[in-house]
């Protein structure tokens, strides 16, 4: 996830691809001093066309949360991933008046760790509720790798069941590599 300034916009490029076409724009995002830049493809082009045709392209403050991290050219970029992504945009709007309004710096002090923004931003639910869910997951597998995985048994008051932890989430839980 990363947050910044919107402080530039490419030009807009087809990219052909397996006999398929697709829009591709690079940004350039500046977070607290460090510049870094986002390649966005297909529909996310669109969005951000569609907002920069709607007004003021000042001082454009950029969110963008799920994306994946590329080397290209021994530069770090970032890339959406298709439908999975969340790029949201926000202008800092000269006519806010009061001090609560609008957009606030975050500092140090303010960072989660993961286990506190799991804790506190996840929907929280007992196991017998997500046995109920009947919701899939609509992400594609694209490329198959080797990683190790830990098997946790969970009891709540309501069932039990088993949740599978890869590589980055185990490590960031339990503190192992």
């Amino acid at each position: 996830d990363i947050i910044g300034v919107l402080t530039g916009v490419g030009r807009e490029r087809e990219l052909r691809k397996e006999g398929r076409t697709n829009k591709l724009n690079v940004i350039s995002i500046d977070c607290d001093g460090f510049r870094i830049q986002c390649t966005l493809f297909g529909n996310y082009v669109d969005q951000l066309n569609a907002y920069l045709a709607a007004g003021e392209v000042e001082n454009v403050v950029i969110a963008i949360q799920f994306a994946k991290v590329k080397l290209f050219r021994d530069n770090i970029y970032i890339q959406n991933c298709i439908d999975c992504t969340k790029v949201e945009y926000n202008r800092m709007l000269e006519s806010m008046n009061s001090p609560s309004q609008g957009l606030s710096q975050l500092c140090e002090s303010s960072k989660q760790t993961p286990e506190d923004e799991f804790l506190h931003t996840s929907t929280r639910t007992t196991i017998a509720g997500l046995k109920d869910c009947r919701e899939k997951c609509n992400k594609h597998i694209m490329k198959v790798t080797f990683r190790y995985k830990v098997q946790l048994r969970v009891i709540d008051e309501t069932d039990s069941t088993t949740f599978i932890l890869f590589d980055r989430e185990a490590n960031s839980l339990l503190n192992k590599s």
